[in-house]
């Protein structure tokens, strides 16, 4: 099992505050529970469940827990059952891309270089990487939503993972795309 720090949303400003815009629900059945990872962005489908990337007109949701987190599920794979759990029933929570933070994310594509001010999205297909913080390349307000500003460009956090630092933000989409 990878460390709490392989996969993970940080909060460097803004969190714990009363006024913090967060949001807890269910995964949808149709999400890859192995994908949900922490520091990934999520949004809320019409049952009012996540589902990774972000839907057409859909509010960006960053991911606080991996779906497969003890505290978010903890289902016994063992059969005969090992176990029932009583608590938690798979609820996770994520916070709101208009909420005043900046966050470190480890769920971004290492590929791009990143600088402060550049403008991110996130990873809509249907792959490994979706869910991930991208560098935004389109024109404002096509297709691809925004979803954060850079605030410090790739680098190595204090549990010597790769991280991009952001402050989000969003920018919805014209018209439904990619």
């Amino acid at each position: 099992m990878p460390q709490a720090t392989t996969n993970a949303l940080d909060f460097l400003k803004g969190w714990t505050d009363s006024h913090a815009v967060d949001k807890s629900a269910k995964w949808a059945s149709s999400v890859t529970l192995s994908r949900a990872k922490s520091g990934r962005v999520a949004s809320l489908n019409s049952s009012g469940e996540f589902v990774l990337g972000v839907a057409y007109q859909a509010m960006p949701i960053f991911i606080i827990q991996s779906a497969l987190d003890f505290d978010v599920a903890n289902e016994s794979d063992d059969t005969p059952v090992e176990w029932q759990p009583v608590q938690p029933d798979g609820t996770g929570s994520g916070l709101v891309a208009i909420g005043g933070y900046e966050l470190e994310s480890t769920e971004f594509d290492t590929t791009d270089t990143y600088v402060p001010n550049d403008t991110l999205t996130v990873t809509n297909a249907d792959t490994a990487a979706q869910g991930k913080l991208d560098l935004y390349s389109s024109t404002l307000y096509t297709t691809v939503p925004v979803v954060g500003v850079v605030s410090q460009g790739a680098h190595t956090n204090h549990h010597k993972h790769s991280v991009i630092s952001f402050w989000p933000v969003y920018i919805p989409t014209a018209a439904a795309g990619a």
